[in-house]
């Protein structure tokens, strides 16, 4: 048992319980004090379950869809993957397009200041692709991230001590929101279902109570994720990408038809002399 400081105030163990032991429908349950060899038999029915979300609260980081602004993935086979909002994706390629007749500042001005007041659910999309490549099929951005809305664990452990193996992948990703805090996500994936984050405050930006509620309840420890969830957000390149397919050969029509349908070399008849 510890005080809201995390300061020990009492140990017991805890054993069986025995049903009917002080009539029926009286339960007792055996303990005894760490060290000592002597147990008792309480009149209570003890109940300490084993699981760690019994005890603790298993969402342990939930935010708004609406306050995302990019999702930044630092795959282990890959450069970095923005995803960002659909509009500023669509509004800062149109600012590329218009550079030449000088307008990029108030095209990428446009972007950063688009209103997204009006209710709708925000779409995201891959900021860019790698050359040569393509989303591949059922990898949406939005969905992707879109998992970050709320992370429910089934496992902690405090990263003091926590024992890394030497063929565990990492993969951080950087989160940043409307209001200019950015949180790091790193996921440690184990094996084939082990799949642990830790999640830190990289900048407040103008979000010091929510970035310092944070770091008060997260610093200190790592989080087993359900693996379903980890596939949803933290890929690798290759889960996300794949390479486009090559065009098809072109093949000039038999005959030497021309662009403009007519045929460039039309037969002479027989017994004519071509000039």
């Amino acid at each position: 048992f510890s005080d809201d400081d995390g300061k020990s105030i009492g140990e017991l163990v805890v054993g069986k319980q025995r049903s009917g032991a002080f009539g029926s429908g009286k339960s007792g349950t055996y303990v005894r004090r760490p060290g000592q060899n002597e147990t008792w038999l309480t009149n209570v029915a003890i109940s300490a379950p084993l699981n760690v979300t019994d005890w603790v609260q298993a969402v342990f980081f939930k935010m708004d869809l609406g306050k995302f602004k990019s999702l930044t993935l630092d795959p282990p086979d890959g450069d970095p993957v923005v995803i960002a909002l659909e509009e500023e994706v669509s509004n800062k390629d149109a600012a590329e397009t218009k550079g030449a007749a000088g307008d990029t500042k108030a095209a990428v001005d446009k972007a950063e200041n688009t209103d997204k007041s009006d209710g709708a659910a925000p779409s995201f999309k891959f900021a860019a692709v790698p050359d040569g490549k393509q989303a591949k099929p059922g990898v949406d951005a939005t969905v992707m991230i879109k998992a970050l809305e709320s992370l429910e664990m089934t496992d902690l452990r405090t990263r003091k001590g926590a024992k890394t193996p030497s063929e565990a992948v990492k993969i951080p990703a950087i989160l940043e929101t409307t209001d200019g805090l950015k949180l790091r996500f790193t996921v440690t994936k184990v094996g084939e279902n082990d799949r642990w984050v830790a999640v830190d405050v990289e900048e407040d930006g103008n979000a010091a109570d929510i970035a310092k509620k944070i770091r008060k309840d997260l610093d200190a420890w790592e989080f087993k994720i359900p693996d379903w969830r980890s596939r949803q957000v933290f890929k690798t390149a290759a889960e996300m990408f794949e390479d486009k397919p090559k065009p098809a050969p072109t093949t000039e029509p038999q005959g030497g038809v021309n662009s403009g349908g007519v045929n460039a070399n039309p037969a002479i008849p027989k017994g004519t002399k071509a000039n």
